[in-house]
């Protein structure tokens, strides 16, 4: 009965490895989208790597001080995405341009 639940040395290493891949591969995403969202803020290529080698550490923190700060720079400048839910303020001027015709 307990050899039903066990598993073999072989297993438990492929199982590890797996893991790490996963891991190791969510860090590095982290770092990429953090990199890249510098690049966007028009930050300097030193400190898009910096941010790249900090997120690989902090990623989530990272990713959110950055996303923030694109969606404040986003309202600046009236650009797509700097309203968070609903329908931005010129689509619904739009709308009733549309609808008092």
């Amino acid at each position: 009965m307990g050899k039903r639940f066990s598993r073999s040395l072989a297993e438990e290493r492929a199982i590890a490895k797996n893991e790490i891949v996963v891991s190791s591969s969510l860090v590095f995403l982290f770092g990429i989208v953090s990199a890249k969202w510098a690049m966007e803020l028009g930050y300097s290529q030193l400190l898009q790597l910096t941010l790249f080698c900090v997120a690989l550490f902090l990623g989530p923190l990272v990713l959110l001080v950055l996303y923030l700060r694109l969606i404040r720079q986003r309202q600046a400048y009236g650009k797509a995405g700097a309203q968070m839910f609903g329908i931005s303020q010129a689509d619904n001027q739009m709308k009733l341009s549309f609808e008092t015709r």
